[in-house]
């Protein structure tokens, strides 16, 4: 329904790959569709690894990955928001009933973001699923390309025998309540062949009447089916529309108070299958329009997306001396102070370093190592002399201190070659033992486009030599805040580190540097590792069954009695072979040739555009064994809607391709839907579960009951 649209404070998704993969419109998948059902602050939730997809579409996204999963060892998920940022948006117990399992509840003794694994905020994302103030929600439709139905099944029990039981008074209830909701009945069909009983072969019993009403109204905008059970209390409706699609809600209402239900009670239930519709209907523009996902949210003044100037901002020794003592101290805030040993990489000897200053004088930090740009850094020989030459000092600092390195600096002066030459270093997984702390922190300031290398260091170090979770890397932009100063970027800062804190760490720095240097911390993504290798892995815990409540679902399963088979076959012209001329007499003469002559008594109804609105033709089937619809779109889609009282899927195997083999040899089945009616909530079919004994239920308990 179209008021759905920008209404949802949460949509879980939980889709195979097949099905995300799929195209609602020309411009959405299903995802971008799913999206638009959210409010400006909902949150979309998808399992398994979607952080890309949604930074495409949200402008905040966050995904968590968390350990100790019993089977899979570790799951990840990832939510996204246009209106949340994951990242400042403060945490709250909402005292929810039970206990998690797996996930504990938050609290102050935990660390709120400890499974928080990647972040990305955009600016101009959200900017895509939303429209102008005079932008109309669709454009004008000039030609129907598309014509889709959908079909709802509803399971009515505890309705009104006196009701149900008469074909006349269930007929009158059904069409009032119909034209009540704004439908058009035409014509009514009633099957006045008797049902039989049917034995375990599937077949019928002489003389074994079973008091079941077949009826299906046929309307200007669809269909109705309706199988009634007096003798249960039990009423079975398909709603098939190919127009006005937004009344299958109302018209569910209506039918089930009609026959005496109740409706939001666990005695009635529904779901909707999209299948095939007609051509050719008069109001195929209005249904066109209020069919399908549409923009609710208006778009908003969008932000300004300020990026990096090419040229060099002014030197600001107040920002770098900030940017420095904030991040060191809140990314080696749990650590001893004396065991603390920083690397600066600078510039050449001849300039100054201002980051080793900074930290010189700064009193959480035991010891601080230069370690500059060698002056010809152009040869190989040069580079290889230089290497040594920092291998050297790493040795004797490390030395000297009895400590290993814990942070690595990127001052502003350095250049490109005394990256590369300590990537190299710690590349080496002997080094890294040698010199690095298990949970070292890596920083940059990034001042314009050209330096895109102390990016690519960050990287690296995060790809390269870390490697495996908790390392993450993060880049954040700070803004200046003054309100009488154009927008201008401060600069960029990265931050890698291999740290199970990180983003409680990450925070506490920037509140920190936007404290002391009046500057507006943006940040913009944070990526983190791989996920830990865990050999052998055995659960803390392995829940079973028995850990979570199974009362509701229990009494469920043993009340679920199947009473048919149902089968939704969605048939289209295979587009390899040679087209043949389709017309209502061809498909007329393809299902009455399912039917045997002078073996099985069947009832055929045609109905085509002087019934109904549209270019097609509906035919209702019903014989002693149950009814078969067949619609035909007026192009190259056909829907059949097959009941048996029996549960036989080879009979209705055979039963379509009996129907396809004389007349349509050059369509095949697309899609086939099929699912059990009856009572109980019914899911299974009778040969999954049995049949119950209601003295021994437990007879037939699954094993998840055991």
């Amino acid at each position: 329904p179209k008021e759905y649209f920008g209404s949802f404070d949460m949509v879980l998704v939980d889709l195979s790959e097949t099905v995300m993969s799929f195209s609602v419109t020309d411009e959405l998948d299903i995802m971008g569709a799913l999206a638009l059902l959210l409010k400006k602050d909902g949150i979309m939730v998808k399992n398994e690894l979607y952080l890309e997809d949604m930074s495409n579409i949200f402008d905040y996204t966050i995904q968590m990955h968390f350990y100790d999963v019993p089977v899979l060892c570790s799951q990840a998920f990832v939510l996204g928001s246009n209106g949340i940022d994951f990242l400042n948006q403060p945490f709250h117990h909402h005292d929810i009933e039970g206990k998690n399992l797996l996930i504990e509840d938050v609290s102050a003794e935990r660390d709120q973001f400890e499974i928080y694994h990647d972040y990305q905020r955009n600016v101009t994302t959200s900017q895509k699923h939303c429209r102008n103030v005079d932008e109309p929600e669709m454009p004008e439709i000039v030609d129907q390309k598309k014509s889709p139905g959908i079909l709802m099944v509803i399971e009515v029990e505890g309705a009104s025998v006196d009701i149900i039981q008469s074909a006349e008074k269930l007929i009158d209830a059904i069409s009032k309540s119909l034209v009540k909701v704004g439908l058009t009945v035409q014509s009514a069909v009633v099957n006045d062949i008797p049902v039989q009983e049917v034995n375990e072969s599937g077949t019928m019993e002489d003389d074994t009447d079973v008091n079941i009403q077949s009826i299906a109204l046929v309307l200007k905008e669809g269909y109705v089916l309706t199988r009634s059970y007096p003798d249960l209390g039990y009423c079975a409706f398909d709603i098939h529309l190919w127009s006005t699609f937004e009344k299958h809600g109302d018209a569910e209402i209506a039918l089930i108070e009609a026959v005496g239900g109740t409706v939001n009670d666990s005695t009635s239930s529904s779901y909707r299958i999209v299948a095939g519709g007609m051509f050719g209907t008069s109001d195929w523009k209005t249904d066109e329009f209020n069919r399908g996902p549409r923009y609710a949210n208006i778009c908003e003044e969008p932000e300004v997306n300020h990026e990096m100037d090419d040229d060099d901002p002014p030197e600001d020794d107040l920002f770098t001396e900030v940017v420095v003592e904030e991040t060191i101290m809140a990314f080696t805030s749990d650590n001893d102070k004396s065991d603390i040993l920083a690397v600066v990489l600078c510039g050449l000897k001849s300039e100054p370093c201002k980051a080793s200053a900074v930290l010189e004088e700064q009193h959480s930090v035991a010891k601080v190592v230069s370690l500059y740009t060698c002056d010809d850094a152009n040869s190989v020989d040069s580079l290889f002399s230089c290497e040594l030459e920092i291998v050297q000092q790493l040795k004797e600092a490390v030395s000297d201190s009895l400590s290993k390195v814990s942070a690595i600096v990127v001052d502003s002066k350095a250049l490109k070659s005394i990256g590369k030459i300590v990537h190299k270093i710690f590349s080496s997984r002997l080094s890294r033992k040698k010199f690095l702390v298990e949970h070292p922190i890596i920083l940059a300031m990034i001042r314009n486009k050209d330096e895109e290398w102390r990016r690519n260091f960050l990287e690296r170090f995060r790809k390269d030599i870390l490697k495996i979770d908790p390392a993450l890397r993060a880049e954040i932009l700070f803004n200046v805040t003054s309100v009488d100063q154009s927008p201008q970027i401060f600069g960029e800062v990265g931050i890698t580190a291999s740290d199970p804190l990180f983003f409680t760490h990450l925070i506490d720095a920037t509140d920190g540097i936007e404290l002391n240097a009046d500057l507006l911390s943006d940040v913009r993504t944070a990526r983190g590792a791989f996920w830990k290798w865990l050999p052998f892995f055995q659960p803390t815990n392995f829940f079973l069954a028995s850990d979570y409540d199974q009362t509701e679902p229990l009494k469920q399963y043993r009340s679920q009695t199947s009473l048919g088979h149902q089968s939704v076959f969605q048939l289209e012209r295979d587009q390899g072979r040679k087209v043949s001329a389709i017309s209502s007499s061809v498909i007329r003469e393809a299902l009455e040739s399912v039917f045997p002559s002078g073996k099985i008594t069947v009832k055929i109804e045609q109905f085509d555009g002087e019934t109904f609105d549209g270019d097609g033709c509906l035919f209702l089937a019903f014989w002693d064994g149950g009814s078969s619809i067949v619609l035909w779109d007026g192009r190259n889609h056909i829907d059949l809607n097959l009941f048996t009282h029996y549960e036989k899927s080879q009979v209705h195997n055979t039963f379509v391709a009996t129907f396809l083999l004389s007349k349509l040899r050059d369509y095949e089945v697309k899609l086939h839907d099929e699912q059990p009616r009856g009572i109980g909530r019914v899911v299974n079919f009778e040969k999954d579960v049995g049949t119950f004994d209601l003295n021994k239920p437990e007879d037939r308990d699954p094993r998840w009951v055991q």
